[in-house]
């Protein structure tokens, strides 16, 4: 899809379908700091160029850390910023895979200073009514990232009951769950690339060590290792036999043209097989 059609596509609110959940393809995302639209817009014109078939984010997600973060008006900017992302997303014809939030927060890991989830569980539910309010159309839904506490227990329930129309994700058990936790699918964050996943999962370099293999020079915010990209792409579609292999630019903030393009090359080439 170049420019022209997506532009087009976005001005008339045309909605182009994703391709089915059971076909091979590949997600991208920078997924902490997609709120920075202007360049997420260049993602997603990028990713629908170049045969990438989904854009990932944490919607409650920030990077750098927001000391905003879970007060009023962070929400609000959220609400609106989805809404305007969303629209993105169907015009490029890409599935929004939306993790709500994830478990570790309020752990301290990687600088993260935010609150536990605990403590703002009610305003989390805000977080998925604001999903919930935009629609089914490209949208995959995982309420829960890495749930460990009993609070993403209450949230995944939760979004269980509210967020039903949804195609929903489990990602329990240390990001590696046995199942599907009575969702419809599950989500595994192997640690190296070839770790052999469960044919059934959507499989997702949500591990500090595979972010790190895949990136140049090891770097949490580098772009992706072209040779190490294809020994993992070999890994999810040939050895584990899945259909989603999904890159976390954890960390990015920056438009990255060579990671997406490396990202279509290795789809494209397994598209037929």
């Amino acid at each position: 899809m170049n420019k022209i059609t997506y532009y087009f596509n976005k001005w008339f609110g045309i909605q182009k379908d994703p391709k089915l959940l059971s076909s091979k393809q590949i997600w991208y995302g920078r997924v902490n700091a997609w709120k920075d639209l202007k360049i997420t817009e260049k993602d997603i014109i990028r990713c629908a160029k170049e045969g990438v078939a989904g854009y990932m984010i944490e919607l409650a997600g920030d990077y750098p850390n927001n000391p905003e973060a879970w007060k009023d008006p962070w929400v609000e900017d959220i609400e609106k910023k989805y809404k305007k992302l969303v629209k993105m997303c169907r015009a490029a014809g890409l599935w929004l895979f939306v993790s709500i939030v994830n478990d570790n927060m309020g752990q301290g890991k990687y600088g993260d200073t935010s609150l536990k989830l605990d403590n703002v569980l009610i305003m989390a539910q805000t977080l998925a009514m604001i999903v919930k309010k935009n629609g089914t159309s490209n949208v995959i839904v995982q309420p829960v990232a890495e749930t460990q506490t009993n609070a993403g227990r209450i949230f995944e329930k939760y979004c269980r009951n509210e967020l039903c129309n949804f195609p929903l994700v489990y990602n329990g058990s240390g990001g590696f769950p046995s199942g599907t936790g009575g969702f419809n699918y599950r989500a595994v964050h192997p640690s190296t690339t070839i770790t052999v996943c469960p044919s059934d999962a959507l499989v997702i370099s949500d591990h500090s060590k595979i972010i790190r293999e895949l990136a140049l020079l090891g770097s949490f915010n580098a772009s992706i290792n072209p040779g190490k990209a294809h020994i993992w792409a070999d890994t999810v579609f040939n050895k584990s036999k899945c259909s989603i292999m999904g890159y976390y630019a954890f960390q990015r903030i920056q438009y990255d043209k060579d990671t997406i393009s490396v990202l279509g090359e290795i789809a494209n080439s397994y598209e037929n097989r």
